[in-house]
């Protein structure tokens, strides 16, 4: 199930692209598949939970790291991001 729109617009805002928004839908969609499997072990739930929040976390991550990056590069250099 695709995230919904109102959910993907919020997440632009907080400066993810496109394909950092559709990787996060995959999680959700990952997360969803997981909780439905049996569970094995006491632990399993918040086990599956923890480790689908780490790489949540990485991708709301990556618009500070984006930006630390443009203002501790050298203005001279050319990248690929300039040419977008």
């Amino acid at each position: 199930m695709p995230l919904s729109e109102s959910t993907a617009l919020a997440l632009r805002k907080t400066g993810l692209t496109d394909d950092e928004v559709r990787a996060f839908g995959l999680t959700v969609d990952c997360a969803n598949a997981i909780l439905a499997l049996p569970v094995l072990h006491p632990m399993d739930r918040e086990e599956n939970c923890h480790a689908i929040h780490v790489v949540q976390e990485k991708l709301m991550a990556r618009p500070a790291m984006r930006s630390m990056q443009r203002s501790h590069r050298d203005p001279t250099e050319d990248t690929d991001e300039d040419r977008e």
